[in-house]
């Protein structure tokens, strides 16, 4: 940035000096950059397979939405169980991509720039569903109808499903 100096004595110009405007304290330079972004993150869920209600999660699955349009080179993504965990970087989840949780959980995301140690913090559940009740197989029959278009010997019927509910 140029600053222009000018000055004039009885209206005309004596002397003009271009000056070279040096930002920062003490000729220190300042870099400024865009602050970091936590954008939200899908809630991730598993069915309980062994029906114990705990699941293994794979939390790094949420880098990518997280991390966002953000050039992802300098940025890390952390994970933490608590809210202050995640803003002081203490205690973070080592084992992110093999994560045991039990029910519903709430995961902190820390997204920082490692070079000027910008963060951002969002959340989102981890949710292990039941298994849904199985209720095994079973038979319909029904004998050949005129249905919707249907002939008495052409082998096709109408069922309804809504029927063994």
């Amino acid at each position: 940035m140029y600053i222009y100096i000018y000055i004039y004595i009885a209206r005309k110009l004596l002397l003009m000096k271009k000056f070279i405007l040096l930002v920062g304290f003490l000729l220190t330079t300042i870099s400024l950059s865009a602050q970091v972004i936590a954008n939200p993150a899908p809630d991730l869920s598993l069915c309980d397979v062994n029906n114990d209600g705990v699941e293994i999660f794979n939390l790094t699955v949420n880098d990518v939405a997280i991390i966002g349009s953000q050039d992802p080179v300098g940025l890390e993504v952390t994970y933490y169980e608590s809210m202050a965990d995640a803003q002081a970087r203490i205690n973070y989840i080592v084992n992110s991509s093999t994560y045991t949780s039990a029910g519903q959980q709430t995961i902190f995301a820390r997204i920082e720039d490692l070079a000027t140690g910008d963060y951002a913090v969002t959340d989102f559940e981890l949710i292990v569903n039941p298994i849904p009740i199985d209720y095994g197989p079973f038979e319909m029959m029904l004998c050949d109808d005129e249905l919707q278009g249907s002939t008495s010997t052409d082998t096709i019927s109408t069922f309804d499903l809504t029927a063994n509910n």
